[in-house]
């Protein structure tokens, strides 16, 4: 009987003082991974892992290092004692499986881990955001922007996605795009830490190289929050713009001795834009396209032409820019459609129309067929309606689910037919009569 007892003293003794020793262990690997020694916290993660090769936080430690090391092997080991414990963060797990993969160079495997979590789990923010990162290192910007949209559509009040976005248009050269997408989330004014929202704002306009909006949406979060990043970040800017000033005074001196460089010409006309000095960008167009040596710039011309002619409402020479870029083949139907867009929401529908077509010469969509619709709705025009829908239906783009009715500003009168693409920053609503949805719908059945 005392034997007994002594054993179970001894037992009780030995499983009490293990797991001390576990706890001390673990977070001294806690205090040590802080302290980035990244050596001495995976000794003590090992210690804890081989008292209990379970311990969620200890495979977790072990598994930031081998990942830090890009020691496959040990991440291995480490997912395979996770995938035994009902407790552990999917998430994690799934996202250190794609980094498995990934250093193993199986880039399309490692990516479908995340898409194939996300399909069971699409609320998960940061995972859209891993994923949509994934694939703008594998130049895959479409399904990049897919991913950056369903991370906004899920979290609105989250600036993460805004700033990959607006980056990436910008990388891209979609700088119309990205300027759209501004402009919804500046009227939208979603943010709660709107100091926060200026400054990745702030951040957008420096890439895009408009430092007078950069500086009055810095200033805006100077007065709302004054953090010193905040104000280095205008002194940076300043400094810049100083730069640039001194820059377009020296080019525009080699401009006045009839000096036909391109690349000169081409930073003036950008500095003259981004300031807004839109009369001066149309001399410097001028006085580029005379010059014979720049065979190669001139679409670029044609198109700051036909931009900056529309700024100033000057839509006459704004088209005969457009019909150049036409000719050359050298403009995207988007900065067509997007002029379309313009005139459609100041009831100019004729004048839509026309710029849908132009757009639809050089390469026709789903979101520039929705607007023609609109349009023949507006006109009155049911033949090219019916016409136009039944394209449409024809080759299953169109869809029920597309059309909902709701009540705009009370109205009872009032309804919308909302348009969704992956593309937020072209997302686009069209407002309607009751009488138009019900034409729609008698359509679509017929």
């Amino acid at each position: 009987m005392r034997k007994n007892l002594i054993l179970i003293l001894s037992l009780i003794y030995s499983f009490c003082f293990s797991q001390v020793n576990v706890e001390y262990d673990l977070n001294k690997a806690k205090i040590f991974l802080a302290s980035s020694e990244i050596d001495s916290a995976n000794y003590y993660a090992q210690k804890v892992l081989k008292a209990d090769k379970k311990n969620i936080a200890a495979n977790y430690i072990k598994l930031y290092i081998a990942d830090l090391n890009k020691n496959v092997s040990d991440m291995d080991e480490v997912l395979k004692n996770l995938s035994e414990n009902v407790d552990v963060d999917k998430a994690t797990v799934a996202v250190y499986k794609m980094k498995k993969l990934l250093y193993e160079g199986k880039q399309t495997e490692g990516r479908n881990v995340l898409k194939n979590y996300l399909e069971e789990h699409p609320e998960n923010y940061s995972l859209l955001l891993e994923l949509g990162d994934q694939y703008v290192y594998a130049n895959n910007f479409n399904e990049a922007i897919s991913y950056f949209n369903k991370a906004v559509k899920l979290e609105p009040k989250n600036l993460q996605a805004y700033r990959r976005l607006t980056k990436l248009l910008i990388h891209l050269g979609r700088e119309a795009e990205c300027l759209l997408l501004l402009k919804e989330v500046i009227e939208g004014e979603v943010f709660e830490n709107q100091h926060e929202f200026y400054y990745i704002l702030s951040l957008a306009y420096i890439d895009l190289k408009y430092y007078d909006k950069a500086i009055e949406s810095i200033d805006k979060a100077l007065s709302v929050k004054p953090l010193y990043e905040y104000l280095q970040l205008k002194t940076d800017i300043r400094a810049t713009v100083d730069e640039e000033l001194s820059s377009y005074k020296e080019n525009k001196q080699s401009l006045l001795k009839n000096e036909c460089d391109g690349d000169v010409l081409k930073s003036i006309s950008q500095f003259e834009f981004r300031n807004g000095y839109f009369n001066d960008v149309m001399t410097t167009v001028v006085s580029a396209l005379k010059c014979k040596n720049i065979a190669e710039d001139r679409t670029y011309f044609y198109q700051v032409g036909m931009i900056t002619s529309f700024y100033l409402h000057n839509n006459t020479v704004g088209e005969k820019y457009l019909n150049l870029l036409i000719e050359a083949h050298s403009i995207d139907s988007n900065e067509i459609f997007l002029k379309a867009i313009t005139f459609a929401e100041k009831g100019k529908y004729k004048e839509s129309l026309e710029y849908c077509k132009k757009a639809a010469q050089i390469k026709d969509s789903l979101l520039i067929a929705y607007l023609r619709i609109f349009l023949y709705l507006k006109l009155k025009d049911e033949t090219n309606l019916i016409k136009e829908l039944d394209i449409v239906k024809k080759n299953g783009n169109l869809d029920s689910t597309l059309i909902n009715l709701k009540l705009s500003n009370g109205s009872e009168s009032a309804v919308v037919l909302d348009f969704n693409t992956d593309y937020r920053f072209f997302q686009a609503t069209y407002s309607f009569s009751a009488q138009d949805i019900a034409k729609i719908k008698k359509i679509l059945k017929d």
